[in-house]
C-alpha cells in the first residue's frame, strides 16, 4: 500500500513538474499576446540573462519567466529582454515609464550578471523608482537589493536573502505575485 502510494505520488509529481516545464515558454508567448491588447496603464520591463545552455536552460524552462510575463501582461504592457545586457538594465532602471522591473540570471543580492558576463552592481547604477521589482537571482553578498534602492512598495517586490537561490525562492516570489489583487 505505501509503495503505491509513493508511486502515486512520484507520478503526480512528474506529471505537474511536465506541466510546469510545457507551461513556461507557452505563458511567455500568451503574456505577449495579452499585453499588445491591454490597456491598462503599467508597464513592466522583464530582463532575462543567461551566459551559457546550462543557464539558459534553466532560465527558459525552470524559472518562471512565461508565468511572470502572462502575469505583468494583466496589468499592462510588457517588455521582454532576451539576452539582456548592462545597458538594457541602465535604460530600463533610468526610464520612469517602467513601473515594474523583474530581473531574471545569474547574480547576487546586489549585483546581476549580464549577458555577456558582465557582473553589474546596482549601487552603481542611475535608478529611478518603480512600483515593484522581482529579482530572481542568488542571493548572498553585503550589497543592497535593486528592491532596496528604489521599489516603492517592499512588500509587493522579491529579492532573494540566501547564499544560493532555490526553487523554493522562486517558488515564493510567484506565490507573491500571483496573491497580489
Amino acid at each position: 500500500m505505501k509503495n503505491k502510494i509513493l508511486k502515486n505520488l512520484n507520478l503526480a509529481l512528474i506529471s505537474l513538474f511536465s506541466v510546469y516545464i510545457l507551461s513556461n515558454p507557452i505563458s511567455k508567448e500568451l503574456a505577449i499576446a495579452n499585453s499588445n491588447n491591454n490597456s491598462n496603464k503599467e508597464k513592466t520591463a522583464i530582463l532575462v540573462s543567461y551566459e551559457n545552455l546550462t543557464y539558459e536552460l534553466q532560465t527558459k524552462y525552470f524559472s518562471g519567466v512565461g508565468l511572470t510575463a502572462y502575469y505583468f501582461s494583466k496589468k499592462g504592457k510588457i517588455e521582454i529582454i532576451d539576452k539582456a545586457k548592462e545597458k538594457d538594465l541602465e535604460r530600463v532602471l533610468a526610464d520612469t515609464s517602467y513601473d515594474n522591473l523583474v530581473i531574471y540570471g545569474h547574480g547576487s543580492t546586489g549585483s546581476w550578471s549580464d549577458s555577456e558576463g558582465k557582473s553589474v552592481k546596482y549601487s552603481e547604477l542611475k535608478t529611478s523608482l518603480k512600483k515593484r521589482i522581482l529579482q530572481f537571482t542568488c542571493g548572498g553578498g553585503n550589497r543592497k537589493s535593486l528592491v532596496e534602492m528604489c521599489a516603492k512598495n517592499r512588500y509587493e517586490s522579491f529579492y532573494p536573502t540566501k547564499e544560493r537561490n532555490s526553487f523554493q525562492d522562486y517558488f515564493y516570489g510567484l506565490n507573491l505575485l500571483f496573491s497580489q489583487k
